[in-house]
């Protein structure tokens, strides 16, 4: 599999700061030059791994390897932070085994790599990069929208990848100029969804392009806010301090279970502890069944200062 891979340059584009030497084609993505850091290809996968730590009916995974299953999509294997490989469904399209593909597979490789993967979009605030967090359904992207309205760059929807330099200071990665929107959410910044592709497994969600104003170089991080819907009509921007900054950033690690199989627990808790001392953190909460995105994002621009 690696000949064949060293060999594979059909398609090469730039993502969450890595090359990808790519046989799929990924028009999301910006294409580029250079050494690839990661391989992803369609092939054949095994049927399990061996010696592995964890398995049920869906995943499989050991210390430096990962097998999932999506019912009706396909098989993916990621091993070793470089290498991805599908096994697609037979009458599966092409557009969901992008968005695993994207998600949960690159998600791994991050892992893989030591890199720390938050769940959440980021946008540039003031020259700093700004991530999105919270639980399914807060409003991370609808929030994002309404900063990127506001003039605000866009740089990653849904993972946020945290590289460090030498100098120890911490840089959220690009990833590609589109995000993935609520059909409501989309209406209710006064666009339609006539002319968007639909997300196939999601009957309401709509890939909602970001090439304009899109950041492609990484971005120094200057806060992280958690949103958290709750009853009432108040939309209130808090201030988070002490062990709590670091208690946000684990609660939304992209995938956080595969954290212990990749690499360290406590690793992690460490990388989380010293973003937490060196950026503002913020909790947002909104009311929820109530479309407050711009009161939003007017508070946290306000708030954002570095």
């Amino acid at each position: 599999m690696v000949e064949f891979i060293s060999h594979l340059h059909k398609y090469k584009y730039r993502v969450f700061g890595l090359t990808a030497a790519s046989d799929i084609m990924l028009p999301q993505l910006f294409e580029t030059t250079g050494e690839p850091d990661i391989f992803i290809m369609k092939g054949e996968v095994p049927e399990e791994i061996d010696s592995a730590i964890s398995k049920n009916e869906y995943v499989q995974v050991s210390g430096s390897e990962l097998l999932f299953r999506i019912t009706g999509v396909g098989r993916y294997f990621i091993s070793n932070g470089k290498y991805i490989v599908v096994k697609p469904d037979s009458e599966c399209n092409e557009q969901l085994v992008q968005l695993y593909l994207l998600g949960s597979a690159m998600g791994a490789v991050l892992f893989q790599r030591g890199t720390l993967p938050i769940h959440g979009s980021a946008v540039v605030i003031h020259d700093k990069a700004v991530i999105i967090t919270g639980g399914s359904g807060a409003g991370k992207s609808s929030l994002t929208l309404a900063l990127r309205e506001m003039g605000c760059k866009f740089l990653t929807d849904d993972i946020s990848a945290l590289t460090q330099d030498n100098d120890g200071i911490i840089y959220v990665q690009p990833a590609y100029p589109q995000q993935k929107l609520w059909k409501d959410s989309i209406e209710a910044m006064g666009d339609d969804v006539e002319d968007l592709t639909q997300i196939n497994n999601r009957k309401d969600k709509y890939y909602y392009p970001a090439v304009q104003g899109f950041c492609d170089h990484p971005v120094r991080l200057g806060a992280v806010c958690e949103i958290v819907p709750q009853d009432g009509d108040v939309t209130e921007l808090r201030t988070v301090k002490g062990v709590e900054k670091v208690d946000i950033l684990m609660r939304n690690i992209y995938r956080y279970q595969l954290a212990g199989y990749f690499g360290n627990g406590q690793a992690y808790f460490k990388k989380c502890a010293d973003i937490a001392n060196s950026v503002s953190m913020f909790r947002l909460f909104r009311p929820v069944g109530k479309f407050t995105a711009n009161e939003q994002a007017e508070q946290l621009i306000a708030k954002a200062v570095f």
